[in-house]
């Protein structure tokens, strides 16, 4: 083993140490975020609901770039501030930016779930009371919430009651409220039949809730997060990685390696299998092999090739096009992202450019001498020897 292949292997270790590291924080912030909202709202019924959710996520926002922070200083192996972190460029605008939208978006929806649900059960406790109050055996038992008479039902009750387990149970104690009223109408039984309904909605009703904002907050600052830090982190991981592959005169091969995870058949799949230079699939001269990463959460990877030498090597004219075409038209859309794409690229068109339209420069697709000269907003030049 090369010294240059030992040292990549160390930084190898390190990112992805880092990487399950972040993953790991950033799982535990968003849950952390979560509960101590859903905490406060349940356990202060006369709380405003919207300055519960801004702060819930202005303390997950916060945490977020600390965490980002240490994994970055971590990975670099150099103290990373806050505020470097927070100015870190992400698409055409900063962190620091990007952390706002969300949070305001995010309290915006959550808010708007926790407005829906409370008036879904207002509108569930008149339904009910109307079935009891107005039940006459003649009728039969009356089934709003299930088939065609649901369509007739307001909006936020159905969207309460698209939970099965809530509409499960308010439609059992519907059922049990009109039975009950056959038998007899009393003001004890018509209060037992509300105390029967409150219980339900701090169970049933109250689980829905959280479940749905669940996926609204701590799934959406989970996801949103982790985007952010896995492909940053590769990106800044993969600059590293390539200057170093620059600085070794001896290397004039290098080969993209996809993740052995990698969930699906992408660009990827491109970069990593297609022989567009007649050195192996995958083999690149080093000054324009392909970067990582290729697309958000992507951790495929640029190893070096010592056996194999670049210099008498040629692109395939068409090259792109023809590893397409034996692909066929399903898979090259796949590849490309869709059959319009796929079709461009098989007319003619670069893989390069067709991947790299729309995309903000920050994130087009680069070359290994791209990458280490351009670098990372957050890995500074080489100390001069």
């Amino acid at each position: 083993m090369t010294n240059l292949e030992r040292l990549l292997q160390s930084m190898e270790a390190r990112a992805t140490r880092t990487a399950a590291g972040a993953r790991a924080a950033i799982d535990a912030l968003a849950l952390a975020a979560f509960e101590k909202m859903w905490r406060t709202l349940v356990d202060n019924p006369d709380a405003d609901p919207q300055a519960v959710i801004k702060a819930a996520q202005a303390e997950f926002g916060g945490a977020f770039a600390d965490a980002l922070a240490a994994a970055f200083s971590d990975l670099l192996q150099r103290s990373i501030g806050v505020d470097e972190v927070r100015a870190l460029p992400v698409g055409d605008i900063s962190l620091s930016r990007h952390l706002y939208l969300h949070n305001v978006t995010t309290a915006a929806e959550v808010l708007a779930l926790v407005r829906e649900h409370a008036k879904g059960v207002l509108q569930a406790r008149d339904l009910s009371l109307a079935l009891y109050d107005g039940y006459s055996p003649e009728d039969g038992v009356q089934r709003p919430l299930e088939g065609r008479a649901r369509a007739e039902l307001p909006k936020a009750l159905r969207s309460l009651t698209e939970d099965m387990q809530a509409r499960r149970e308010l439609t059992a104690l519907q059922v049990r409220g009109q039975q009950q009223a056959a038998r007899v109408k009393s003001s004890g039984l018509r209060a037992a039949y509300e105390e029967a309904f409150s219980a339900w909605q701090d169970g049933a009703g109250a689980e829905a809730l959280q479940r749905r904002l669940e996926v609204a907050q701590r799934e959406k600052n989970r996801f949103f997060a982790d985007r952010i830090a896995q492909t940053e982190l590769a990106r800044a991981h993969q600059s590293q990685v390539a200057r170093e592959m620059m600085d070794d005169e001896a290397t004039t091969v290098v080969q993209v390696r996809m993740n052995p995870a990698h969930p699906r058949t992408d660009i990827c799949d491109l970069h990593a299998t297609a022989d567009l230079w007649g050195l192996g699939l995958g083999c690149y001269p080093k000054e324009k092999a392909p970067v990582p990463p290729f697309h958000p959460f992507c951790w495929c990877r640029v190893r070096i090739r010592p056996s194999l030498d670049a210099r008498d090597a040629v692109r395939a004219p068409n090259g792109d096009a023809d590893y397409l075409r034996r692909l066929g038209e399903d898979k090259a859309a796949e590849v490309m992202g869709s059959r319009e794409r796929a079709a461009r690229v098989l007319g003619g068109e670069s893989a390069r450019s067709v991947r790299d339209e729309g995309v903000p420069m920050q994130y087009r697709l680069r070359t290994l001498r791209q990458a280490a000269e351009q670098g990372h907003a957050l890995v500074r030049e080489p100390e001069p020897a």
